[in-house]
């Protein structure tokens, strides 16, 4: 919390109100979406009491499903909503919201079962060091080094994908997609 707090400090005073607010403009229409690419899948894995590693590929196969349409709908909400507004110019930075859309079926599924092993530890590890990777490193060398918007946008695609593949690493998923199978989580 306390390097969220100075890292929005930080970049808010070196990028100015009005990119900070097209990248908050983003972040704020951005949970409706991620609900909809992870649907619960992740919850359904930590609550089944027994659980398979076709279990787990049918979960990755459909949230990965869910991630795809839900990008290709970002694509298109977003650039409706920028025209709405008057920001085209930042479209093809905001754009890039959906490969962190992307990287939510990994992130979830392997947080579901760090969750079910209570392994807590690492997850709060791997989202300090990603938190820092991203915003910390990226967002702040942007912003000293006038990426605009661009440096806020880096910074969170690299926030995820830092994320996703420290947990990847971590829960060792076998990434083989199923897409038949008990649809009984």
């Amino acid at each position: 919390v306390v390097m969220q707090i100075a890292a929005s400090i930080l970049l808010a005073r070196m990028l100015g109100a009005h990119i900070t607010g097209v990248f908050a403009f983003g972040l704020l229409v951005f949970p409706p979406f991620r609900f909809l690419c992870e649907f619960g899948l992740g919850s359904a894995l930590v609550e089944k009491p027994l659980l398979s590693n076709g279990d787990i590929q049918l979960a990755i196969s459909r949230s990965t499903i869910l991630a795809l349409v839900t990008a290709v709908a970002w694509l298109i909400c977003i650039r409706l909503l920028a025209a709405l507004m008057n920001q085209q110019q930042y479209v093809s930075a905001l754009n890039c919201f959906a490969l962190v859309l992307l990287c939510l079926p990994l992130q979830t599924i392997c947080a579901s079962l760090l969750i079910k092993h209570l392994d807590q530890k690492y997850l709060q590890v791997s989202s300090l060091v990603a938190y820092a990777g991203g915003y910390m490193a990226i967002g702040v060398y942007g912003a000293t080094h006038d990426w605009g918007v661009w440096s806020l946008v880096l910074g969170f695609v690299a926030q995820n994908v830092i994320a996703t593949v420290m947990l990847l690493l971590h829960a060792r998923l076998e990434l083989t997609l199923k897409f038949r199978g008990d649809a009984s989580f």
